[in-house]
């Protein structure tokens, strides 16, 4: 259900009176319109091109204009266009191993598109996908076996638009960084950056092999840049296939959006800040360090201090999971958190600004491991524990008492969902996880949602009614007294 939106994140789906619900998500679901200026759904379906000649596919209700799939190798394959400048950026797949041409880039074959996506064929062994979504493009290159080669180039250029190494503006880390032009560069304001790549393997859900790349920036001429991904030879050598390849499209965050991670003892040291699934686990054993928990923050600033929260439903899609079923009545706790932790751009060994189980915010550490210190990390406001018992495809989730902790606070860290009780260990001795998809996932109807009904508090009467409450006059408007 779309409603009307309140902001990026959020719109009423029903109202009457003071009571309202909501439906929020947690990244951007609406952008406001080039034209009117009125916050209308994002929509990543590519689409016949019409405003882009030259190109197949389109996308143009979006934030900005994405242009894919060109009719000759002289054009970029991806042509990214901000429509309040004009200004523009492009892409090329430069080629891999020895089949390098500076002056020549490849021409991918066009495999099909989706509703959020666009992919080609390399060669026989690998391709590349683009995943569209509102908040990032997450550009996937996928190798289905070992390939040859372990070297990638892509090549960037700009026009009437500023693309600047970002540690020129204050980035801890290299990063290229795209700007309107004139506008003003910071480490806070780019329209979008290109984020340093990670690899992981198939060797298994929760806990696939990563590596980090090495990942070059190179100037050729003034506003285009080179991109070179470097594999480790070792590790694709022992990596399980298909591996994927994900040197990611990051869009501006809005300052209505909100993030989401989990972190897991299996993955210990890592952040999961951009994969597509979340996680929490009911593992084997009565120690706290066997499990994984999910961290989720949405945006509530549209619920005004001081309502009452009716209901509040948690929902979530199913990318996986595992269900033993003589681990009966599992209970999963929703707990409020304490620190504003970091959601990250993981998969990757956690970084400065990022979360895992033993930062908040790296290198700030959370007061016990995973997040289990009692009335420090979390509080736990009393909703009923969800009683597990399958892994069904959609899983809702009632938090009322902990969204009213928030909004009576003032304080919205977000909350954790768990496995780990208030005493701080894990209630049974059974292994069963549940993996939904994360806001970073393709389809929007898929990723987590919170949907609210809450009544907003009496705004109270005039001084003058109120003084004569209680005399029996039940319309003072109509004595003449006021």
């Amino acid at each position: 259900m779309i409603g009307n939106p309140l902001n990026r994140t959020s719109s009423i789906i029903e109202q009457s009176g003071r009571r309202k619900k909501l439906e929020i998500s947690v990244k951007r679901r609406f952008y406001p319109d080039h034209n009117t200026g009125l916050l209308v759904p994002i929509d990543c379906e590519p689409q016949d091109a019409r405003i882009y000649s030259g190109y197949k596919f389109e996308v143009v209700k979006h934030d900005l204009h994405l242009a894919f799939a060109p009719s000759s190798k002289r054009l970029p394959f991806l042509r990214i266009t901000d429509p309040k400048s004009e200004g523009s950026w492009a892409l090329w797949f430069m080629g891999f191993g020895d089949n390098i041409t500076p002056s020549n880039p490849i021409a991918p074959m066009l495999v099909d598109k989706g509703n959020n996506f666009v992919r080609w064929r390399l060669d026989n062994n690998s391709s590349l996908k683009l995943d569209i979504m509102g908040h990032m493009i997450r550009k996937l290159i996928i190798l289905d076996e070992r390939p040859s080669w372990n070297v990638l180039k892509f090549r960037i250029a700009r026009g009437g638009a500023s693309l600047i190494d970002g540690m020129a503006v204050g980035q801890p880390e290299r990063r290229l960084m795209a700007f309107r032009k004139g506008g003003k560069l910071g480490i806070d304001n780019p329209l979008f950056w290109f984020t340093e790549p990670n690899a992981y393997d198939s060797s298994g859900v929760l806990n696939p092999d990563y590596t980090k790349p090495k990942y070059t920036l190179t100037p050729i001429f003034t506003g285009v840049w080179e991109l070179t991904i470097e594999l480790d030879t070792d590790w694709l050598d022992s990596a399980k296939y298909p591996v994927h390849i994900d040197p990611t499209i990051v869009l501006q965050p809005d300052p209505t959006e909100g993030y989401d991670n989990y972190f897991a003892d299996v993955s210990a040291g890592t952040n999961h800040g951009a994969t597509i699934f979340l996680a929490f686990t009911y593992c084997r054993g009565s120690v706290v360090y066997n499990s994984a928990q999910t961290l989720i923050k949405f945006d509530l600033s549209s619920i005004p201090i001081g309502s009452t929260i009716n209901t509040a439903t948690l929902t979530f899609h199913r990318y996986g999971g595992y269900y033993q079923p003589t681990a009966n009545n599992i209970p999963v706790y929703i707990l409020r958190l304490l620190k504003d932790w970091k959601e990250g751009s993981g998969p990757h060994h956690t970084q400065t600004g990022e979360s895992d189980e033993t930062y908040y915010d790296k290198p700030s550490m959370w007061n016990n491991y995973c997040a289990n210190g009692l009335n420090s990390d979390y509080i736990d406001d009393g909703d009923a524990p969800y009683i597990w018992t399958d892994i069904p495809s959609i899983l809702e989730l009632q938090l009322p008492k902990t969204i009213q902790g928030i909004i009576s606070s003032g304080n919205n860290y977000g909350f954790k969902i768990s496995t780990i009780n208030a005493d701080g260990y894990d209630t049974g001795t059974y292994a069963t996880y549940y993996l939904p998809y994360s806001s970073d996932h393709s389809s929007v109807y898929e990723r987590p949602s919170l949907t609210i009904d809450y009544t907003e508090a009496s705004r109270g009467m005039p001084a003058k009614l109120g003084a004569l409450a209680g005399k029996n006059i039940l319309n003072p408007l109509a004595t003449g007294t006021l």
